[in-house]
């Protein structure tokens, strides 16, 4: 006998998972379309076992599973039925929300005995230098001797007080380079503890940084964008690599932009729509980080407009934080869990898939410590410096201020936004 135990829809590289009785069969027969992927996973009673079925081709190609109710589905399923449309689940275990092969993330300040890092140049090799600790942008992250679990640096990226960093790998030190790193703890604000992470690609595979620029170039594999509506839609491609074996993941300014927030239109072309994206608050809060304030009382921090941070940086020969990362597999799979305020911390169920901590309000990663208790998770956020922006939608440049003093306009707390947890897991 068999019993439908959860319901699984994949949709631009996004997965979301319910259970029987939270969509019906009527209503999931109404999201079934050529974009859409809808899996269905049905526990064995006999082998005790759950397996995924295709449900929207065993559905198309057999009218009598047009059903309304759960119930009568499971009484119309046959071993042959069964046998004839299991497929492999992408990201989850069948009947879970257990990851197959969730991308790991690494806290490289907590982690014990396994990483060492250095504020230095990368391309002078100097590092630790405090007199001129000022030319001294970039971190270097190696792994230290009496490490015992650690990640392959090659395949990391690094991510500093929430915003990616251009990786570089160099063989002779074997050392991960975060350009422009350092830069972003240069603040002075009471978030005095940095916090350096590694996105760890080891399980899924190689992956490889290309620039971004607005001229095609012959001589190298850059990815050629150009403007669609003169605005903020943008296309981006690179014939060397085919989106049908590689995912990209886009840096802007620092903030990531993933497989379900982009729209592929051919083999090797694909689209965003950058008015979509937080990035005038995003590129406010860097100003902050990296201690560059418009006043002589640093109290406020003035961004630029985001397309034309994005042209410069396109135009720049090798940016620092806007690039694209084309990961080697087909398929990269995301679920979202949107949470609420990280003033203090997080309570969360037990099953909640773990990944990146985003702000809603700037879409840039926060670090967090996890509690595990008999019956929920606690996820405690380090306490930051109050951090303002002001809420006008009409403007495309944004300021950030420690301490507003101004009646005329509404700000809004960054650090009170809701946050979404990001998992990514590797797919089929």
């Amino acid at each position: 006998m068999y019993n439908v135990n959860k319901i699984y829809i994949e949709q631009r590289n996004h997965i979301a998972v319910y259970n029987p009785d939270e969509i019906s069969p009527s209503e999931l027969a109404n999201r079934i379309g050529v974009n859409v992927k809808i899996f269905v996973s049905v526990y064995n009673s006999d082998s005790k076992k759950s397996v995924a079925l295709n449900y929207s081709k065993l559905v198309t190609d057999y009218e009598p599973m047009e059903v309304s109710d759960w119930k009568t589905f499971d009484k119309q399923l046959t071993d042959a039925l069964v046998l004839g449309y299991t497929v492999k689940l992408p990201g989850y275990v069948p009947g879970t929300m257990y990851p197959t092969n969730p991308i790991k993330i690494w806290d490289t300040m907590s982690s014990i005995n396994t990483f060492d890092i250095q504020y230095c140049d990368y391309l002078s090799g100097r590092a630790n230098i405090f007199a001129i600790r000022w030319k001294l942008k970039d971190l270097s992250i190696s792994i230290a001797d009496k490490a015992l679990d650690y990640p392959n640096l090659k395949r990391c990226i690094p991510i500093v007080n929430g915003f990616a960093c251009r990786p570089v790998y160099r063989e002779e030190d074997n050392k991960l380079y975060a350009l422009d790193g350092s830069h972003l703890c240069w603040h002075n604000g009471l978030h005095t503890t940095p916090e350096v992470q590694l996105l760890d690609f080891t399980s899924i595979g190689d992956y490889h940084c290309e620039s971004i620029h607005t001229e095609k170039h012959t001589l190298d594999t850059c990815t050629y964008a150009y403007s669609t509506d003169g605005m903020y839609n943008f296309s981006l491609i690179n014939e060397n690599y085919s989106l049908y074996e590689w995912t990209p993941i886009i840096s802007i300014g620092g903030m990531l932009i993933f497989p379900d927030e982009y729209e592929i239109k051919s083999e090797y072309q694909l689209t965003i729509n950058l008015d979509r994206f937080p990035l005038n608050k995003a590129l406010a809060l860097k100003k902050f980080l990296q201690n560059e304030p418009d006043c002589s009382s640093d109290i406020s921090y003035t961004s630029i407009d985001p397309k034309t941070y994005a042209l410069e940086q396109f135009n720049t020969a090798l940016s620092k934080d806007t690039f694209i990362i084309y990961l080697h597999i087909s398929n990269l799979c995301t679920t979202r869990t949107k949470l609420t305020s990280w003033r203090k911390s997080i309570t969360v169920d037990l099953n909640t898939t773990e990944g990146l901590l985003l702000n809603d309000a700037t879409h840039i990663v926060k670090n967090y410590h996890k509690d595990i208790l008999p019956d929920r998770k606690e996820l405690t956020i380090q306490a930051c410096e109050n951090i303002f922006v002001t809420d006008d939608n009409f403007d495309k440049d944004q300021t950030s201020f420690v301490k507003p003093d101004c009646y005329h306009h509404t700000f809004e707390d960054l650090n009170k936004s809701t946050v979404t947890m990001l998992s990514l897991l590797g797919g089929v």
